[in-house]
């Protein structure tokens, strides 16, 4: 599945569950970290999806006001604003926690 073209058709559809295109290019971001088929496979999929899920909220986030004012595209115009802080700290906690399981990793198994 190309989820490059995947995204563009959810965000040119105005999809406004956040979700959908967030777990969109987390998938892309977790297949971009998988460099090699190992045993870090899994972690490293997990870590790259939970980053790239944060990485797309945060970039929605940083355009949501330009956005509203140019009447553009943005999953995040029916979530109310105190409630996007959350869900960020939610996100960066899961990457934070994949990232410090990475470092259980032996640089045998690198």
């Amino acid at each position: 599945m190309c989820c490059i073209k995947e995204l563009s058709e959810i965000e040119n559809k105005g999809i406004l569950n956040a979700d959908i295109p967030a777990n969109c290019f987390a998938r892309l971001m977790g297949e971009l970290f998988v460099y090699k088929d190992d045993n870090n496979r899994e972690n490293l999929y997990k870590f790259g999806y939970d980053l790239g899920k944060f990485i797309y909220i945060m970039d929605a986030c940083c355009d949501l006001k330009t956005d509203l004012r140019k009447e553009k595209y943005n999953p995040l115009v029916n979530i109310e604003s105190n409630d996007l802080y959350d869900i960020l700290m939610l996100l960066s906690d899961s990457f934070i926690d994949d990232f410090k399981a990475l470092g259980d990793v032996s640089e045998n198994e690198i």
